[in-house]
């Protein structure tokens, strides 16, 4: 959040704008939402570097931390934050930590179910039309999430195409 996006993500966003697209991915610092991507057809499973949590998940709600973040960032002297900056749970009082699936504490709030309908949806939409899975650049970090359902869906759907590009 605290830079732009990248042309990787802005020209993907030219290469699907006039059609029927949704997105699912494991990266965790917005750059599709920075280049344009509709939030609406976006789901961050692992998280977004843009939000806190209470560290120990005492209740599934996410924070925007850009304004601290960057309060944080102008505040840095010698290497450190100042302490009255830290931020506390809001509940608990507990820490806070980045809404990062990292442990058995991710919060999965609101938002998050609602981007899972809203993908699932348009999966149930587009399972037996012409479609094409684009998996950039995943590996065997999380195979679960993108890759080992991307290929079951292009086996089971007659129409569908998968088209994998990774480094590897």
């Amino acid at each position: 959040f605290l830079q732009g996006p990248t042309k990787l993500y802005q020209d993907l966003l030219q290469f699907v704008q006039d059609i029927e697209y949704f997105v699912i991915t494991t990266n965790v610092e917005s750059q599709f939402e920075k280049a344009g991507f509709s939030r609406e057809k976006i789901f961050e499973v692992q998280g977004n570097y843009a939000y806190i949590q209470c560290a120990k998940a005492c209740h599934d709600q996410r924070y925007y931390d850009e304004p601290l973040v960057k309060q944080m960032v102008m505040e840095t002297r010698d290497c450190r934050v100042p302490t009255a900056l830290v931020p506390k749970c809001p509940v608990c009082g507990g820490p806070m930590d980045v809404n990062l699936r990292h442990n058995e504490f991710f919060v999965q709030d609101q938002g998050w179910y609602e981007s899972q309908a809203r993908y699932e949806a348009f999966l149930k939409k587009t399972e037996n039309s012409q479609i094409v899975y684009l998996e950039l650049g995943v590996g065997f970090n999380t195979p679960g999430i993108i890759r080992f359902p991307f290929e079951r869906m292009t086996y089971r759907y007659p129409n569908a195409t998968l088209v994998r590009l990774n480094r590897d």
